[in-house]
């Protein structure tokens, strides 16, 4: 019985982990200030750029094209699991002009 328990708990846990960044890029909003951002996803990003290098080196998986398409001044990214990243663009009244989600 403990043995299921355990095997429930680790299942639970790899879904909740698979499905975490998807519902954390559903809560943001285009047109949310950077701070509003900020807040919602809970931590600092791991890299903060006015140039979208992963798109430009051909790193990240996600929409690229709508990414460089948005106007963004300011592009955020975080890492949210192994090898997913949330990318956020900001214009220059550092409002949510995209939002997106990839894998590198």
């Amino acid at each position: 019985r403990l043995v299921g328990l355990s095997l429930l708990a680790i299942i639970v846990a790899v879904v909740l982990y698979a499905i975490y960044p998807a519902i954390l890029e559903s809560q943001l909003e285009i047109g949310m200030n950077k701070s509003v951002v900020l807040s919602t996803v809970g931590k600092e990003p791991l890299l903060e750029q006015s140039q979208l290098e992963l798109c430009s080196k051909h790193q990240w998986y996600g929409n690229c094209e709508a990414a460089l398409k948005s106007n963004a001044s300011q592009y955020l990214v975080w890492k949210l699991g192994i090898d997913t990243y949330l990318v956020v663009g900001l214009d220059k009244k550092s409002n949510l002009v995209f939002k997106g989600l990839g894998d590198t």
